[in-house]
């Protein structure tokens, strides 16, 4: 392990077997700086409830809630938080550098509770991303092939090289993800 502050893994994060776990460039903090919520102004919020009944973008508020993180993530803008309402997530999301400074926030901060964000694959791969915050999740069952890294979460390219740049997670549980290498989180140049 090498620790410098560009992935800050924070109070509550919580990793469990059977996964690897090699991560380059991980900070532990003892106290989380920031409680998983919506933004108080309501506007700054894009919803998230699987069981939406009336999904209506830009899914603004919790009764017109996307029904998935993807649909939520096509109706983001910079500056607005996703919220997402517990429930099971069985998605693959890709963030890019147009995702930069996003926070994505699970219902319920407590270990072992929250959002299931969980495979078939990799949920999360963050590429080219300066800063963002991701909380309140439960990572599950991520795996991905032998050649892969990362079976929750892969992070990669310029947050290595920027020393201004932060990807958080707080309040997150790893559970049952599985790769050669990083079978929870793998951060890579």
């Amino acid at each position: 392990w090498i620790s410098r502050s560009n992935i800050l893994l924070a109070n509550g994060v919580n990793a469990t077997k059977p996964m690897t776990t090699r991560v380059a460039f991980v900070t532990f903090k003892g106290e989380a700086e920031t409680v998983c919520k919506p933004d108080s102004i309501l506007e700054n919020n894009v919803f998230v409830d699987a069981g939406s009944a009336n999904p209506v973008s830009p899914y603004k508020t919790p009764d017109t809630a996307a029904r998935t993180i993807e649909d939520a993530l096509a109706a983001w803008t910079a500056g607005k938080t996703i919220f997402v309402f517990d429930g099971n997530y069985p998605e693959q999301i890709q963030l890019n550098a147009s995702h930069g400074g996003i926070k994505i926030h699970g219902q319920s901060a407590g270990v072992g509770t929250g959002p299931v964000w969980s495979g078939p694959g990799r949920p999360l791969a963050i590429d080219d991303v300066e800063t963002a915050e991701i909380c309140g999740f439960q990572f599950l069952n991520g795996v991905v092939p032998p050649t892969e890294r990362g079976g929750a979460v892969r992070i990669r390219k310029t947050f290595l090289v920027r020393f201004d740049s932060l990807v958080r997670f707080e309040h997150c549980t790893f559970e049952s993800n599985q790769a050669d290498i990083g079978g929870a989180v793998y951060a890579e140049e």
